[in-house]
């Protein structure tokens, strides 16, 4: 891992890793997924980056490779649309982190675990060990990896949702406010997997309950490295 120039992340004795980041929380629709990933401090990830500065085809690859052939050890959630409208999207955030790192945090211990959440979200988390920087999944690899995992998640998702509303291209904009998408908003209105708390979607003024009805079950769902 390079140093970060933060005394407290480089001088560490920590034997392990746990990143977390987030994917989905400008998105005017569908879910915000974050992952977790626990490696080994030594571990460099060929290949882990921002998940925003590598291409769609290298994320699936990665993808694939960290999923299956060498396995990393990961945990991610995703909140649906109806829930972050319920509880807000900073407290789904906050939830989500807490969820992926107490899932980890099972597989390993705290003492010999360095916490690291890209951005600094950590200071609402005001959880025991975590810390965090603006541009962590761009320095530490476990970081770089929760970013591109949590990125697939995300889009994969995010694909099948289109089959669903195909008026949106969800596919391509994976639910955020690109001119296509606002075209289509403005034709065809929101559906039920719009953020209808984000001022974009607030503004139509969509008075349907039928509307709103989220047409999957409702809660947290959870993927990770024991998964089928």
């Amino acid at each position: 891992m390079k140093l970060t120039g933060i005394p407290s992340i480089d001088n560490s004795d920590a034997k392990f890793v746990l990143g977390s980041d987030e994917c989905g929380l400008g998105s005017w629709a569908g879910p915000l997924t974050v992952c977790g990933v626990l490696a080994p401090r030594t571990w460099h990830g060929e290949g882990a980056a921002d998940s925003k500065t590598v291409s769609r085809k290298k994320r699936r690859q990665l993808y694939d490779l960290w999923t299956t052939t060498l396995p990393l050890t990961y945990h991610a959630v995703s909140i649906p649309s109806d829930e972050i409208d319920r509880m807000g999207v900073q407290n789904a955030l906050l939830l989500a982190h807490r969820t992926v790192i107490e899932a980890l945090l099972k597989k390993t211990t705290l003492a010999e675990t360095l916490i690291i959440v890209d951005g600094l979200v950590h200071h609402s988390l005001k959880m025991p060990g975590v810390t965090g920087f603006p541009q962590a999944d761009s320095i530490v690899p476990a970081v770089s990896a929760a970013s591109i995992l949590g990125k697939v998640i995300h889009d994969l998702e995010m694909e099948r949702l289109s089959k669903l509303y195909p008026e949106y291209a969800f596919e391509s904009n994976m639910g955020y406010g690109s001119k296509a998408h606002q075209e289509a908003l403005k034709n065809h209105g929101p559906c039920p997997i719009h953020r209808r708390s984000y001022a974009p979607i607030a503004k139509l003024r969509c008075t349907d309950p039928n509307l709103w009805r989220y047409p999957f079950s409702s809660g947290l769902e959870a993927s990770d490295s024991s998964s089928p």
